[in-house]
């Protein structure tokens, strides 16, 4: 997980898409996601911050393919519980993302969509606008995305 912090940690221009590439393999997000729910069965801080720096360089290559996979219905439980885990935070600090987005954010129909993705969609940008102001706003900022 160290290294693999320190690459997303000051990623020169000429690699982002590279590693955005290997980010977004099906392959990677799935050892990222049991390494999150291992660390968070065993309680383990370090892992957990770890993966909390590791998340933040995901978002911070600013590829939009990456972005979007990372926040899809699928997946972004798993990603905003490892934005939960900021060490620059203390532990009183810290937003529970995953409890705010499951109990207090409620999608209201105000009007039907037949296209499936088109809803998707909507709860995409929805999760983006959350990432930008909530969980990151102090990294992140509209010319990201």
């Amino acid at each position: 997980l160290s290294d693999l912090c320190r690459m997303l940690s000051c990623v020169p221009p000429s690699q982002r898409e590279a590693l955005a590439k290997e980010c977004i393999s099906a392959r990677f997000l799935a050892a990222l996601r049991e390494t999150f729910h291992t660390a968070e069965d065993l309680n383990s801080e370090e892992a957990l911050a770890s993966l909390w720096h590791i998340t933040k360089g995901i978002f911070l290559l600013s590829n939009q393919k990456l972005t979007e996979r990372y926040l899809k219905e699928d997946v972004y439980d798993d990603v905003l519980g490892m934005l939960e885990y900021d060490a620059g935070l203390p532990m009183e600090k810290r937003i529970p993302h995953r409890q705010v987005m499951k109990v207090k954010v409620q999608f209201n129909h105000v009007v039907t969509f037949e296209d499936a993705e088109t809803l998707e969609r909507i709860h995409l940008n929805y999760r983006l606008q959350y990432l930008k102001d909530i969980v990151l706003p102090r990294l992140l900022d509209d010319s990201s995305f």
